[in-house]
């Protein structure tokens, strides 16, 4: 089982409250920091993720507001051509 697998499970298990942290670490082999790392980088991977989607929203109601009539196809042609933001 490679280590992204038994990450998964052990977050699996917290939240079904199984066994404390310490516990299902030990079970599953992953050393305490290896945990606190893909935490922050799960946390850092959804922060840019929701920066993306807002810069992309915005950049869609900028199209809609200058030009009303356009549909989803002409927006995402748009996009594609000249993305604002």
């Amino acid at each position: 089982m490679t280590l992204g697998e038994r990450i998964d499970l052990a977050r699996e298990a917290l939240a079904q409250g199984l066994a404390p942290l310490p516990i299902v670490l030990s079970a599953l082999e992953i050393p305490r920091a290896t945990w606190y790392y893909y935490r922050k980088q799960k946390v850092e991977a959804d922060r840019k993720k929701e920066e993306e989607e807002h810069r992309l929203k915005r950049a869609i109601e900028e199209i809609l507001l200058e030009h009303p009539e356009y549909g989803y196809r002409r927006v995402t042609e748009e996009l594609h051509v000249s993305p604002k933001g």
